[in-house]
């Protein structure tokens, strides 16, 4: 018996628990669940450093949250 998988990527954690309590229902299961961060920035000490030479550079700080939340699924065919 042949199974089918996909991959469904969600931007929120509440946006991925519902699609997995729908796909729940018919018929898929989840075969893996993972958190993504995809944040990049400058870390404490390169933000102060910068700072001190260039002002508005430590203002502008990390880029906001990129999280992404990836889910496979499966479901016997047959």
């Amino acid at each position: 018996m042949p199974t089918r998988k996909i991959i469904r990527i969600y931007k929120t954690r509440k946006q991925a628990e519902a699609a997995i309590a729908a796909g729940q229902k018919t018929g898929w299961t989840v075969a893996d669940f993972q958190v993504h961060d995809m944040r990049k920035g400058w870390s404490f000490w390169k933000t102060c450093c910068l700072g001190c030479v260039f002002l508005p550079l430590a203002l502008l700080g990390q880029k906001p949250d990129e999280t992404e939340y990836i889910v496979t699924y499966e479901r016997d065919e047959g």
